[in-house]
């Protein structure tokens, strides 16, 4: 996965290296298709349930903690103007 993430950020930092060829595109390709070949792998290994509960159990705290970041600094930058 490593090299169609590489072809994309080198497509869109150096302005179409390849000429005509755009790499980027397909790296992004490669990338989407790689992602859902590793979360079908995920969902076959488990039950649905089992798989939900996981998923929520990895990225549920992280979403708290960012929305409470952005509470506080929205509450902080309404304090100062």
């Amino acid at each position: 996965m490593g090299v169609p993430i590489l072809s994309v950020m080198v497509f869109r930092w150096v302005h179409n290296p390849v000429g005509p060829l755009n790499i980027g595109y397909v790296g992004v390709d490669i990338f989407l298709f790689l992602s859902g070949l590793g979360l079908a792998r995920l969902y076959r290994r488990n039950t649905v349930p089992r798989f939900y509960k996981r998923r929520l159990r990895r990225v549920y705290p992280l979403c708290l903690v960012g929305v409470a970041a952005a509470y506080l600094l929205f509450r902080f930058l309404s304090l100062i103007v």
